[in-house]
């Protein structure tokens, strides 16, 4: 741990440290188990509709990849203005 703090500290500038940052948060978005917080929601939703409307691996994913993209669009925009 100590290592990565002075790596992290040592090599790493604030714009390198964003892109790490959007990143991670980006790959997230793409399928539910990228996040604890999309298997919250998923296991919520199912639950309110009570079975009759199961969400789908693939079916999250139609919709992940277009948010991923445009979250990668709008981080990059940000990164770059920065």
């Amino acid at each position: 741990m100590l290592i990565t703090i002075h790596l992290i500290k040592t090599y790493a500038g604030v714009k390198e440290l964003m892109v790490l940052s959007a990143a991670s948060t980006t790959a997230g978005n793409f399928t539910i188990i990228g996040a604890a917080s999309n298997v919250i929601i998923i296991h919520t939703a199912e639950r309110k509709l009570r079975k009759h409307n199961i969400i789908k691996f693939f079916d999250f994913i139609k919709v992940g990849i277009i948010v991923t993209f445009i979250n990668s669009a709008v981080y990059s925009i940000f990164i770059y203005l920065v």
